[in-house]
């Protein structure tokens, strides 16, 4: 139940149309190179492996830090500044937001 409360505030949060930069936040996601396999239009659901040891490190660190990364995470949802990952379904670059959105459904 907490965790369908969380999820339906995160998603308000992230389709609530502001366009603002948060200048709090994380803001390590310069670090972060790459998502896991599954975030991507190339992965094979059939395959259905979650192989965390060929996913960056940085994305790791954090997903590590749990519970404990949760808030700063939140506050970086709205965060529009693009990062150097390519959103291959979209054809453009992850935001922040999306970044820290996917690093939130991982925790």
């Amino acid at each position: 139940m907490l965790k369908n409360i969380i999820t339906i505030i995160l998603l308000f949060l992230l389709f609530n149309g502001t366009a603002q930069r948060s200048s709090r936040g994380i803001d390590v996601f310069t670090e972060i190179k790459s998502i896991p396999a599954w975030y991507t239009k190339d992965y094979d659901p059939a395959n259905n492996i979650r192989d965390y040891n060929n996913v960056d490190p940085t994305f790791n660190k954090i997903k590590k830090l749990g519970s404990k990364a949760i808030k700063a995470l939140m506050m970086s949802l709205s965060d529009t500044t693009a990062t150097t990952i390519i959103n291959s379904c979209e054809g453009s670059y992850l935001t922040k937001g999306q970044l820290a959105y996917i690093l939130i459904n991982e925790i």
